[in-house]
């Protein structure tokens, strides 16, 4: 293990040395070796490396690196801004880009911490071994919680995006609020008591950019009918809500 120090403010402890970092990163450590020595030499705490694992599948990525809490920002984060200001997808694809650059730095700086507080604990060396390679390395598991998660945004991203047209006259759940609507408003119909059926459904005129529909029908209770007339219409624009006006039909 690395025998060098470095001066905190709080302690002086055992600096990450290069042997450290390998055996906290695992396998394959050399692209990152290489951006330590450039950001040691260099004397800057982040340096510029571009990763397009970090860009296309940034939260499976930065699990499969034990990076938890980058990651559940990441995932987090967007939904927060999407239900507040409406910019969430935009802002993923900003966080996107910075996991790209300065991904790989993070994990640098997360193995330069970890290896501080094993060596910090003074143990021996095989149980110091053990730590770091328990505390780094990479986590498959992670990654495919992680490209759930990503997949799971992106599914109630699209979602949301997807164009929603108004329920069809003849809907079952319009039927029920036109038969809901003439119950409760028996001077209407002339029915009182009794309860009216919806019949001859149908659509009058076309339907212009799904903006509403305007829809015939007759209410029947017994012997006596009357023709009626609705409306359906967005209740707000963007909200996946509509109402019914209900009217006498004259023809």
């Amino acid at each position: 293990m690395s025998n060098d120090l470095t001066t905190t403010d709080e302690a002086v402890r055992p600096a990450a040395g290069e042997e450290d970092l390998r055996l906290y990163l695992g396998e394959n450590p050399e692209p990152y070796i290489s951006l330590w020595e450039r950001i040691r030499t260099g004397g800057y705490p982040v340096v510029w490396s571009w990763n397009w694992w970090g860009l296309l599948f940034p939260v499976p990525w930065l699990f499969y690196r034990k990076l938890w809490s980058v990651g559940a920002v990441l995932v987090l984060l967007p939904v927060l801004l999407e239900a507040m200001t409406g910019f969430g997808s935009k802002a993923g694809l900003v966080m996107a880009a910075l996991v790209a650059a300065i991904g790989k730095p993070l994990v640098i700086e997360r193995a330069e911490r970890k290896v501080r507080a094993v060596n910090a604990l003074d143990l021996l060396s095989q149980e110091s071994i053990g730590r770091l390679r328990l505390a780094g390395g990479v986590s498959l598991p992670g990654a495919v919680i992680g490209a759930l998660l990503m997949v799971s945004s992106l599914s109630l991203a699209l979602y949301d995006d997807l164009p929603v047209r108004l329920p069809g006259c003849n809907a079952l759940v319009i039927r029920e609020v036109v038969l809901e609507i003439a119950t409760d408003n028996p001077d209407m119909t002339g029915f009182g008591s009794r309860m009216p059926r919806l019949d001859g459904v149908r659509q009058h005129g076309t339907v212009a950019d799904n903006e509403g529909r305007l829809c015939h029908a007759e209410l029947s209770a017994g012997k006596e009918s009357v023709a009626i007339e609705y409306d359906i219409v967005w209740q707000t624009p963007g909200v996946r809500q509509f109402v019914v006006d209900l009217r006498l039909r004259e023809d």
